[in-house]
């Protein structure tokens, strides 16, 4: 966020019922980083209609960053 000139917004502290309800919420989101354990927290899917993953970053040992584009409600893949 920093790097971009970006409003850093933090995840919710635990996994809320809808992340993509969550997200719309939050009207100027429009990428989400996010590491592999808080994509398992928050059950992140390829079916996750909000997101279009991007592309995915390394991190140490076998750990990675996913980078996606926060997608509008009823956007069309």
């Amino acid at each position: 966020a920093w790097y971009a000139g970006a409003r850093f917004v933090a995840l919710p502290v635990s996994p809320v019922a809808s992340l993509c309800g969550w997200l719309a919420d939050r009207r100027d989101a429009g990428y989400l980083l996010i590491g592999d354990h808080d994509e398992r927290r928050f059950a992140l899917t390829p079916a996750t209609t909000c997101l279009q993953f991007l592309t995915r970053y390394p991190r140490y040992g076998t750990g990675y960053y996913d980078l996606f584009a926060v997608r509008s409600p009823g956007a069309t893949r």
